[in-house]
């Protein structure tokens, strides 16, 4: 890559690490202010390869040239190359410095240096990590820096070659006083140096009286060698009025010191006025002080010192509030945000200390700030609330102070950067109280709606469960119709309050999908099976097309399928009359083990226009109004459908003209699941509790509850007791035992949550292993989590149907009836039957007793088998595989008895052992419903 011929003979990184300190620091500094990015970097390009300084630590790095951004910069040499996101860049996507997961760049933005010659050698840039733009004055100012740092790196080549010219000019010397007859020889080699590298020189000697200006000094100042005297007094005599003062200074001042001043002085030229130059020199002095010896040499910084200058130029009209100090903490400059932000003028801070113009501030605690950053450190402040900094005026600011350089090694003073965020942190506090008020009111709804679910369930349960007792009686026809009525009304209220309830969790965000494995053919079937009678009483055809290449399982919520099934359905079912209503499942495409499942909901009904296909599906929204009058609904239903399925990354649509029907359908991924599911699906009903051997406790305060209760167990011919609240619960629980305790959770006096934990530090196994059932009115999952760490073993939500009480009590008083005759052993109940006639030889009562004894067994063998699980028991396990062994035996279960045994070698985990678990229980189910129909 062409670069610049005038550095082509000096190495890149000696140029770069030879800049002024001062100089780069400012330029970076200025150049992040200005664009508003975390970093800026000076780059060299020298053949093919690209160095990059470090303005901080002055580490040069080398990578290849095209492999950067500036690679692209370089092309254009007027402008300023900008990349806004490099992620979004075809060019950059991939490049590691942008795909860099920790010091990944989005930002860049670079100015191409150009060389006098207008040849590229390198660039200006800055970046980000975040993406960013740059307005047109931002722009300006990257250009204009650009050109600044030219300059400097045109000194710095200049300086390189001086300083080997001085080494060359220093033996040079050395030789002329060893040799004087090689003195014609030294001078012209001299005068060929200085010239070389642009360096006047002068001297005075009183011993050898000589006083003289170096060729190279006449050109530097305009005339030609000899044009006039070269005296000390004529070069002083150049020197600017205002700059003459720092010489007579030094000569009074140096004594007979040896060490090298440097002044920086502007010197008359001949013909364009006066040019900065820096003046090194040395006096050397005899015992009574006078001057015998005055040598020096002059270097053009001219173009140096207008970069300074336009510098403190950026500095004073920066819209960042900045200030430069000298090492007495000395104003040199100030940007107007610095003075407009602390009510300041220039007349306020120059030649005056940061502490003169701040004087409420701490002094000992920015004084200790100040002088670390003097020794080199970099002090910085996210955010500090300073009382009164000026005039009464107090604010939260964010700064940094950092040293700036007059060389590489020697700090100049401190850099004080600063931004007002008051208003950032006014608007910060009044997020947080917005945001705290905001969630005071959440909170405030949420102990609403739980209050308001409570207190309306609660007369609902007595509602809802008294219509369903009264209709399965036999009313008259008009009392019937009105029962009906009642149940209708009950039934919808309760649907609101669920919808109303689901669509809170959903907009909270506090519904968290399960990932179970669960039956989705069985699923379907149950929505038909429930919605059945609706279906018949509206004389709808309830079809179910289950594709067959579709698996029996899957992985998913199932809770929330069901939710959605049974709206689509439920709706199908409500506006089709004397028609077809179709359920389909249809696999779409497999991939290894997920399913891409159309499933569809087609009626034929009254139809949607197209123009309310998108209305339907918004809260509280319906297709007309008379929909509402004729049908009932909240249009809460299709609202929440579509809120689920966009959480299990699904769509909903809808196909439908207006008396054509409908046909609502979606497609949903899931993964194939590979065991059984945790729940057992029982069929409920009252024939399948045997009622001699159950018995209950109630404890519940409400009277209609009460009543609505024991007529459920009542028509199963469950006994029941009634306790009105947790205190009188505990003296019944310890007069007598129940099967299983139905316990409200809001009682006066003690409430349920108390009762189950007292009753569960009971001494005895039967008080940590009663089944006890919270009956709540609140469905919130914060209630259920409280029912759980109470010790209670389920939950009833009211309203119930009776159905759900008959299942419960199936489940847990160890008398459950497993009506699923496809996984029953063919001819498992023969085979037991005649083994226990073999033993009862005729005697029909033994046959019975003794039925009903190893039944007992098989019970007891159950729930200690599920404490077991629980617990992670092994010892109670193994001791209960022990006693049922016998039974195993006698019966030829020797499949069960396997199992047992697998269990138990698994040791420690077996609790994980799920699917294995369930075909146990599903065993000793069989067993407790095959005895249970001989005893």
């Amino acid at each position: 890559m062409e670069h610049i011929q005038g550095i082509e003979t000096v190495q890149s990184r000696k140029i770069l690490q030879g800049l002024p300190q001062e100089d780069v620091e400012a330029i970076t500094s200025l150049a992040k202010q200005i664009c508003g990015t975390s970093l800026a970097f000076i780059t060299l390009i020298e053949h093919d390869n690209l160095y990059i300084l470090e303005s901080e630590t002055r580490d040069v790095t080398s990578i290849p040239a095209s492999f950067a951004f500036c690679h692209y910069t370089l092309k254009d040499k007027e402008g300023v190359f900008i990349v806004p996101d490099a992620s979004e860049d075809c060019r950059f996507k991939d490049n590691p410095y942008v795909t860099d997961p920790e010091r990944g760049t989005k930002f860049y933005a670079g100015v191409t240096l150009l060389s006098s010659n207008g040849n590229p050698m390198g660039t200006l840039c800055v970046l980000d990590r975040d993406s960013n733009q740059l307005n047109d004055e931002q722009t300006r100012a990257l250009k204009i820096l650009g050109r600044q740092t030219m300059n400097l790196f045109k000194l710095r080549t200049s300086k390189l070659h001086l300083e080997d010219a001085l080494l060359e000019l220093t033996a040079t010397q050395g030789s002329l006083r060893k040799a004087k007859n090689d003195a014609e020889f030294k001078v012209e080699k001299l005068r060929f140096l200085t010239h070389a590298v642009n360096v006047g020189l002068f001297e005075k000697s009183v011993v050898e009286q000589i006083e003289a200006w170096s060729d190279e000094l006449y050109r530097m100042l305009g005339h030609k060698p000899g044009d006039m005297e070269g005296s000390i007094r004529n070069l002083f005599k150049k020197v600017h009025p205002a700059d003459r003062g720092k010489i007579k200074k030094l000569i009074y001042r140096s004594g007979g010191q040896k060490k090298v001043t440097i002044l920086e002085l502007r010197l008359k030229t001949k013909s364009h006025g006066y040019k900065w130059f820096e003046v090194a020199g040395n006096i050397k002095r005899d015992k009574k002080g006078k001057v015998q010896l005055l040598i020096g040499r002059v270097l053009n910084i001219h173009e140096r010192k207008v970069t300074e200058n336009q510098l403190k130029a950026f500095i004073d009209y920066s819209p960042a509030a900045i200030a430069m100090f000298n090492k007495d903490i000395e104003y040199i400059a100030a940007s107007k945000k610095w003075l407009s932000d602390y009510l300041l003028t220039e007349a306020d801070v120059m030649g005056k200390t940061i502490y003169d113009t701040f004087t409420n501030m701490d002094l000992q605690y920015w004084k200790e700030i100040h002088r670390k950053c003097l020794l080199g450190h970099i002090e910085s402040n996210e955010g500090e609330f300073i009382e009164e900094i000026v005039d009464g005026k107090s604010m939260w600011l964010k700064w940094e102070i950092r040293p700036w350089y007059i060389s590489e090694d020697e700090i100049g003073g401190i850099m004080v950067f600063t931004e007002d965020i008051t208003q950032e942190k006014h608007r910060n506090i009044e997020l947080k109280r917005a945001k705290d008020s905001a969630e005071r009111a959440s909170k405030a709804k949420a102990q609403f709606l739980a209050t308001m679910s409570h207190e309306i369930r609660t007369p609902l349960n007595a509602i809802n469960g008294l219509s369903h007792l009264l209709i399965s009686e036999n009313p008259r026809p008009d009392q019937l119709d009105h029962l009906k009525l009642l149940k209708f009304s009950g039934d919808n209220l309760l649907s609101l309050v669920n919808d109303i309830l689901d669509i809170n969790k959903i907009e909270a965000g506090k519904i968290i999908l399960e990932r179970k494995a669960f039956g989705l053919e069985m699923l379907i079937k149950n929505i038909k099976d429930s919605l059945i009678y609706k279906a018949q009483e509206n004389l709808v055809d309830l079809k179910v097309d289950y594709d067959p290449k579709l698996p029996k399982y899957f992985i998913g919520d199932a809770t929330r399928m069901s939710q959605i099934m049974y709206n689509l359905v439920g709706n199908a079912i409500k506006f089709t009359h004397q028609a077809e209503v179709k359920i389909s499942l249809e696999l779409i495409e497999k991939k290894e083990e997920q399913y891409n499942i159309r499933v569809s909901v087609k009626d034929k009904g009254i139809g949607i226009s197209k123009d309310k296909h998108e209305k339907i599906f918004k809260s509280f929204e319906q297709a007309n109004e008379d929909i509402s009058k004729s049908y009932g609904g909240t249009g809460l239903g299709l609202y929440i459908t579509r809120k689920l399925l966009h959480m299990m990354g699904s769509e909903i649509a809808v196909c439908s003209e207006e008396g054509e029907g409908s046909e609502f359908y979606f497609c949903i991924l899931l993964e194939e699941g590979n065991v059984l599911p945790d729940k057992v699906n029982y069929q409920v009903g009252v024939e399948y509790i045997q009622a001699q051997d159950i018995k209950v406790l109630v404890v519940e305060d409400n009277t209609a509850n009460q009543i609505l209760i024991s007529k459920f167990l009542e028509k199963a011919n469950v006994g029941a007791d009634m306790a009105n609240n947790g205190e009188e619960a505990l003296v019944m629980i310890e007069s007598q035992t129940y099967d299983m305790i139905l316990m409200d959770l809001r009682m006066p006096r003690m409430d349920g949550y108390k009762a189950s934990m007292l009753i569960r530090k009971m001494k005895g196994d039967y008080y940590k292993n009663v089944p006890i059932i919270a009956l709540t009115a609140d469905v919130f999952s914060e209630v259920q989590e409280k029912v759980y760490g109470a010790g209670m073993t389920d939950y009833l939500s009211k309203p119930f149907k009776p159905s759900r009480l008959y299942e419960t009590l199936h489940k847990y008083s160890g008398r459950v009836v497993r009506l699923e005759p496809d996984q029953l052993v063919a001819g498992a109940d023969e085979k037991v039957k005649n083994i226990i006639h073999s033993y009862g030889n005729g005697d029909k009562a033994f046959e019975r007793d003794f039925a009903k004894r190893c039944k007992k067994n098989y019970m007891e063998f159950v729930n200690t088998f599920r404490c077991t699980i629980e617990k992670s028991d092994l010892e109670s396990l193994n001791d209960a595989i022990h006693k049922i062994k016998s039974l195993n035996a006698v019966f030829e279960q020797k499949e069960l008895q396997d199992k047992l045994v697998e269990l138990s070698a698994l040791e420690d985990e077996f609790v994980k052992a799920r699917a294995l678990h369930q075909e146990i229980l599903d065993h000793s189910y069989n067993m407790i419903a095959i005895l249970n129909s001989i005893a």
